[in-house]
């Protein structure tokens, strides 16, 4: 299968639409194929030795990363029994439609088994909460042992707590992971839960990288164009009004509950013999793939961190990754005593008629400029500029130069979107672009040495030399790499379908 490579900066987490399966190029991947996937990715280097990957649980097309799901029982529920059985595989057979409705099509969850926890191990006090249940499930060498026996990527306690705050709790669902702890643990209230299997559905979502869902532009209606594949920003808002209270999202349960009756819930489906594809016993999880929800949001969780360390996207926007389009403006430039100057612009980002983003201010320095710009010549520049345009929020970018020069042309408008970077609108992108990759070190992402005029013309990778780090995939087709050019520029790229 061959793809091409775009340049889109300002990734975040979960952040694109319609994209189904990643698109390997056979240069550097040998991959396997729908009905073949593969136990081992081998990566391919110039002399053609092979090089194995540890990514056994890597996203391919027709072969869904599976969760397995060990469902736990505290002992004070005094419940347990073959009726918790046939509730935990309804439980996993719906969080299966949840995902699908939601468009998270690469992630399946199967039943891996079933215990209750027994009471000289743990034992509910009177007055804890759903974080004391996850906090001594991490601690607990119980529990990793039961979820290395079922080799169970994901543990769900269901308990009695009655939590007055949460229904549901996930560990490590956003910032950086603590690597000294297992995640995937996930604590249920079951004695009180409006939301019904949203909510272990919810909390998934959490340990596969979602964030909560908010209102978008505005705070009384619901933008139903959203973007983001996986909503993620959770509070009390006014979404009711809009269509979405008939269609709840995986990460989008309204909390207040005087609207709870006007929700269409998700009907129970229950079917103990399902099976996912490529499985004959929805009760066997794979040991190979054990580590894959705590491996996808690792990684979610890096992208999103490394996202938001970046001062030039505004990735702080009600706590939200952006995705960021590149745009180009030209300015005149006429230059008035030295032909040295420096162009300056920031962008405000605005949420109807109310300024949500400050803006950052961005300039690039135009030192030793040709001979033929002389005092009071025009000089053309053109103006790279990246938007956040993930909600569609306006824009708004103000230019400036400073130095012996004045500004022709304001240049704040006439922004023309650009799929792709050209060779002819690098150049001030360039000191942004070194400054995204800063902190690759922290990152976990494919780093490839190719030199910038390739990919620009090629679209895709023919030539790499070197692989610096593991080959980064999140779900749903969203495949990441950092290039590496000879002269130390650097490039985020993604395949897209």
């Amino acid at each position: 299968m061959e793809g091409k490579w775009y340049v889109i900066y300002g990734l975040g987490t979960f952040s694109f639409i319609g994209l189904q399966t990643p698109i390997i190029d056979p240069n550097f991947l040998e991959c396997g194929t729908s009905n073949s996937p593969p136990s081992q990715i081998k990566r391919k280097n110039l002399i053609g030795k092979s090089e194995d990957i540890k990514m056994s649980h890597m996203i391919m097309p027709g072969s869904p990363c599976e969760i397995s799901i060990l469902f736990l029982f505290t002992a004070k529920s005094g419940k347990f029994g073959n009726d918790d059985r046939q509730d935990c595989k309804r439980i996993v057979d719906e969080i299966n439609i949840i995902l699908a409705n939601s468009e998270i099509d690469n992630v399946k969850v199967a039943f891996a088994g079933i215990e209750e926890i027994p009471s000289n191990e743990y034992t509910e006090p009177s007055s804890v909460n759903l974080n004391h249940v996850v906090d001594w499930a991490l601690s607990s060498s119980w529990v990793q042992s039961k979820r290395g026996f079922y080799a169970a990527d994901i543990v769900m306690i269901m308990s009695e707590v009655d939590d007055n705050s949460f229904a549901g709790v996930s560990n490590g669902q956003q910032g950086n992971p603590n690597p000294t702890k297992e995640a995937g643990i996930i604590a249920l209230d079951r004695s009180s839960n409006g939301f019904g299997n949203y909510t272990p559905a919810h909390e998934l979502g959490h340990s596969i990288g979602c964030r909560h869902q908010t209102c978008n532009v505005d705070p009384y209606t619901c933008d139903n164009n959203d973007p983001y594949i996986h909503p993620h920003t959770f509070g009390v808002r006014k979404c009711w009004l809009c269509s979405w209270k008939n269609k709840m999202t995986l990460m989008h349960p309204h909390t207040n509950t005087t609207i709870l009756n006007e929700i269409k819930r998700i009907g129970y489906f229950s079917n103990p013999d399902v099976h996912l594809e490529g499985t004959n016993d929805p009760a066997t999880g794979i040991v190979d793939q054990r580590d894959n929800s705590r491996w996808i949001k690792d990684v979610a969780c890096k992208i999103a961190n490394f996202e938001n360390g970046l001062a030039h996207l505004s990735t702080s926007i009600s706590g939200k990754s952006s995705i960021c389009y590149l745009y180009t403006t030209d300015l005149q430039v006429k230059v008035t005593g030295s032909n040295n100057y420096t162009v300056q612009y920031w962008e405000e980002i605005y949420n109807g008629a109310s300024k949500i983003f400050p803006g950052n201010n961005l300039s690039h320095t135009f030192n030793q400029a040709p001979d033929n710009y002389l005092p009071g010549s025009s000089v053309q520049v053109q103006v790279n500029v990246l938007i956040d345009n993930a909600y569609t929020f306006l824009s708004k970018f103000t230019i400036s130069i400073k130095g012996n020069c004045q500004l022709g042309d304001p240049g704040n408008g006439n922004l023309k979107k650009m799929d792709k970077m050209q060779a002819n609108a690098s150049l001030p992108i360039q000191d942004l672009i070194n400054e995204v990759i800063r902190d690759k070190e922290e990152v976990g992402i494919t780093i490839y040495n190719l030199s910038m005029q390739q990919i620009i013309q090629e679209e895709k990778l023919k030539d790499s030399k070197e692989v610096y780090e593991v080959i980064s995939l999140l779900p749903r087709g969203i495949y990441i790499c950092i290039i590496k050019s000879s002269n130390s520029h650097y490039a985020r790229k993604i395949f897209i379908p």
